[in-house]
């Protein structure tokens, strides 16, 4: 009787926490980038969306960022929905790479892969985003548009 109390409270709290706590909607973490330039002027604009949700609005050449300014931080139900779009879209599985006189980037960072899709056109300009993430292109937008930025 001893031993069969001491294993029920060896592993009943485990089985309760592991019940009323596990998450069958999981969400991997991952950062995002977002951003188009090009052009006569050779200037870049985007948002960098760290692992916690906060959003950094940048602008500069291609590589820099001359002047960045700290936009806010996405709600958790917002940027978890956002990662579970980009899952549920298979965005890290697609393969975009055409480039215009104004390119569009799309950057997701999961972990240690990076996935970057690029297509001609402003990032303003969610028509031009390819069907593939036009939806995604455009929620995202929406996000940071009511952030302020």
């Amino acid at each position: 009787m001893k031993t069969l109390l001491l294993i029920t409270a060896c592993f009943l709290p485990g089985i309760i926490m592991n019940s009323c706590c596990s998450s069958t909607d999981s969400v991997t973490a991952m950062s995002i980038r977002y951003y188009s330039g090009g052009g006569f002027s050779g200037i870049y604009e985007g948002w960098d969306i760290a692992i916690d949700g906060s959003v950094t609005w940048w602008q500069g050449f291609y590589g820099k960022r001359d002047t960045t300014a700290i936009v806010g931080k996405l709600s958790p139900k917002s940027w978890r929905s956002l990662r579970k779009m980009a899952a549920e879209k298979a965005i890290t599985n697609l393969d975009l790479d055409e480039r215009g006189n104004m390119t569009t980037t799309l950057e997701i960072i999961e972990s240690e892969t990076r996935t970057v899709l690029n297509w001609p056109g402003m990032h303003s300009d969610t028509e031009s985003a390819p069907p593939a993430v036009k939806a995604f292109v455009q929620r995202l937008l929406r996000e940071i548009q009511e952030l302020g930025r």
